[in-house]
């Protein structure tokens, strides 16, 4: 596998979320999951790093109904990535999670 043999390889961060949209599309969302936090472990300045924040928030609110974990990742992409593209969703999705808890 590239991202085994090459694992700081430029192309790497690609694969893994490639592998992740994989999994995601077969309902395997435990092996996205750790897909995903691989590649935000790995990568924290990637160019997918925010993609993936954003695609576990919602895997989890959506997928697995943890409301806590959601919350997490939306908070962490808010905050570790001001000028990502996926901000303004993840703060609204963010929101209404705290909403449903009524904290």
């Amino acid at each position: 596998s590239v991202n085994i043999v090459y694992p700081q390889n430029s192309l790497a961060d690609a694969v893994l979320m490639s592998k992740a949209k994989i999994y995601i599309s077969k309902a395997d969302y435990t092996k996205a999951i750790e897909t995903l936090t691989n590649l935000t472990n790995q990568f924290k300045d990637g160019i997918f790093t925010d993609d993936a924040l954003f695609m576990l928030g919602d895997l989890y609110e959506t997928k697995l109904n943890d409301k806590e974990k959601a919350k997490t990742y939306f908070e962490k992409l808010i905050t570790d990535y001001p000028g990502s593209m996926f901000v303004a969703d993840a703060r609204k999705r963010f929101r209404a999670l705290r909403g449903i808890d009524g904290v």
